[in-house]
């Protein structure tokens, strides 16, 4: 198993971020701190790869910054975690690694960064298209909410939502073509966020506001779900 897919297998904040499409011989120098990653032994991973974050050869320096940038988000330390992200990005400038920054950020609680580097991943993405659909919007939300930053999750989920009533239609085969996820699947992952960020009234106004955006499927779907989810609401 290659570094980045160790690291894309083990980490939960990127867990829905593809690696690279193409991953390199894994550095002979990390192989003791990529065995410790395999066996969730994160406190080792730091020990045996940060001798090398510094190194000379790019491929070995990128990895070590790698490793020691997951292995320290994996126990919750976030600052440490920031200044191996930034040291990988400073050599490999993808938006991978910049959504990665901007989640790191949002969990260590600095909310004016992790919206800085959002929006340096779409400035990259914008390029690279390295990172499909929605998945910027999604990881950040993900942050964000485990971070307790449900408000600040908000216009990143108005996006997600002016997304669906753009589309309109919400036939699932619909959806799947545009790669974008299953339409009661939006509804359910986003309910906590709008309970935490509204409460229950205005939660259930946001959702309605789509209603006259969508085809019959989906205004019979979110009505039926709104009196099942958000039934203490005014309707």
């Amino acid at each position: 198993m290659s570094a980045d897919d160790a690291i894309r297998k083990l980490t939960s904040l990127s867990s829905h971020i593809p690696a690279p499409a193409s991953a390199p011989e894994d550095p002979p120098e990390l192989e003791l701190a990529i065995r410790h990653l395999k066996a969730s032994e994160f406190e080792a991973v730091i020990v045996a790869a940060q001798p090398f974050v510094k190194a000379e050869r790019a491929d070995l320096r990128r990895d070590a910054n790698r490793l020691c940038a997951l292995s320290t988000a994996r126990l919750g330390r976030w600052d440490e975690s920031l200044v191996y992200w930034k040291a990988l990005f400073a050599d490999e400038h993808t938006a991978h690694n910049a959504l990665q920054l901007a989640s790191t950020s949002a969990m260590a609680g600095k909310l004016d960064d992790a919206e800085h580097w959002i929006e340096e991943t779409r400035e990259i993405n914008t390029s690279t298209r390295e990172l499909p659909g929605l998945m910027m919007q999604t990881n950040f939300i993900t942050a964000l909410c485990q971070s307790g930053q449900a408000q600040a999750a908000l216009p990143y989920l108005d996006e997600i939502k002016s997304v669906y009533e753009q589309v309109g239609i919400t036939d699932p085969t619909h959806l799947c073509l545009r790669k974008l996820p299953m339409f009661d699947f939006f509804l359910q992952n986003s309910a906590p966020v709008i309970r935490a960020a509204l409460g229950p009234e205005s939660g259930r106004a946001w959702y309605q506001s789509m209603l006259p955006h969508l085809d019959d499927h989906g205004q019979s779907c979110l009505k039926d779900w709104l009196d099942r989810h958000f039934f203490g609401a005014a309707s």
